[in-house]
């Protein structure tokens, strides 16, 4: 019984992190045909970047002048920056900005980041609304490319293409690496089979007719493509609408990452149970349970298959059950070392991709019972 709670729970976790990907890829391989827009066609509608910041003076000019940069015409560019009752100098060095395209919309009192999106949106002039942060910064076509899929009408939001720039090269921010590069080829299959259901917040745009006011304590880049697909809609992933921003450095800033992410959108995923119903949507419902509960949940199926693992490997004699449960031994083994390393200061790739695999686990699980607790997340630091 023990061996197989073991292998169950080893499977699911195989399925998570290997085995749905490759479900992808074989429905892209046997698929008619994939989903496609028209290129060269010219397509520049009134779009509405809004900057939500908090205390940004050492980086909203800069993000400012990025976006601005962009090539799309000045005349269908409005930039909202929305200041989430910033005490610096941001409102001040925005509100002197010398360009009439660039705009202030500010709260007095703090009203978390969903908050501050929900009241500058009321002022948007645009039909395509892009939500952005101070840290990332857009490439020279990313506007273009991001609104393009939007000339189809039965496209109702667009996720960009968005890249993390790897200051250490530890085996952890390797690991990062991986793992989102791993997370973007699983967003281009699923905007090919017509199931993606999440966005990065960093780079993320929505039809102004489809944007629903959001709840504050999940974020846009889990609201805004449910609630696209909730209204008939589908989701694409622009692979050409290339943003760039920093992973988190260091073990801390990593781990309250994917906590604070876990703790935010797992409350979110589950105000649309008409999307995780697989009777009623069996694409969708794929996707979020694969992509998002499952993984969330993974740390759940490593506990199991590591406490199974290690009682087979102590309480049961023959050659077979030993290979077996040796393997959670070897993983805990380097799970351990490449905390070990981290704290002397030694990279080595193999071990820390493992401990960053364990810490990312652990910040599910913190983020899931969080939740759980009714804990809430609105303002951020």
């Amino acid at each position: 019984m023990i061996f197989w709670i073991s292998i169950f729970s080893l499977m699911f976790l195989l399925y998570i992190y290997l085995g749905y990907f490759f479900l992808l890829k074989a429905l892209d391989y046997v698929k008619s045909s994939q989903y496609s827009y028209e290129g060269g066609v010219s397509f520049e509608p009134m779009v509405t970047v809004i900057l939500a910041v908090f205390n940004e003076s050492e980086a909203v000019i800069s993000r400012i002048e990025n976006i601005l940069e962009c090539n799309y015409p000045n005349e269908s560019l409005e930039i909202l920056v929305a200041s989430d009752g910033s005490s610096d100098e941001t409102n001040e060095l925005v509100s002197k900005f010398n360009n009439k395209r660039v705009k202030l919309v500010s709260s007095t009192e703090r009203l978390g980041k969903s908050g501050i999106q929900n009241l500058a949106v009321k002022f948007a002039k645009g039909s395509i609304l892009i939500f952005t942060d101070a840290d990332t910064r857009f490439s020279n076509g990313f506007i273009k490319e991001i609104v393009e899929p939007l000339n189809d009408p039965g496209v109702g939001g667009v996720d960009g293409h968005l890249l993390f720039n790897v200051k250490l090269q530890s085996g952890i921010s390797q690991g990062q690496s991986y793992y989102w590069s791993q997370e973007l080829k699983i967003r281009t299959l699923e905007s090919n089979l017509e199931l993606l259901a999440v966005s990065s917040g960093a780079c993320l745009a929505v039809r102004r007719t489809l944007f629903r006011h959001l709840n504050t304590v999940a974020g846009e880049d889990c609201l805004i493509p449910l609630d696209v697909l909730d209204q008939g809609y589908s989701m694409i992933h622009a692979s050409k609408a290339i943003a760039y921003d920093q992973m988190p450095e260091g073990s801390l800033k990593e781990f309250q990452a994917r906590s604070r992410m876990t703790q935010r959108n797992w409350s979110g995923v589950w105000m649309y149970p008409n999307l995780l119903n697989p009777f009623l949507n069996p694409k969708i419902s794929l996707a979020l349970w694969s992509h998002k509960i499952l993984r969330w949940l993974s740390p759940v199926f490593l506990i199991i298959w590591l406490s199974s693992s290690f009682f087979i490997f102590f309480n049961t004699e023959g050659q077979i059950m030993f290979f077996y449960s040796s393997f959670s031994v070897i993983f805990l083994i380097l799970a351990l070392v490449g905390l070990i390393f981290k704290l002397v200061g030694i990279k080595n790739l193999v071990s820390g991709i493992v401990y960053g695999f364990f810490l990312a686990n652990i910040g599910f699980f913190v983020g899931i019972v969080k939740a759980l607790l009714g804990k809430k997340i609105v303002l951020y630091k």
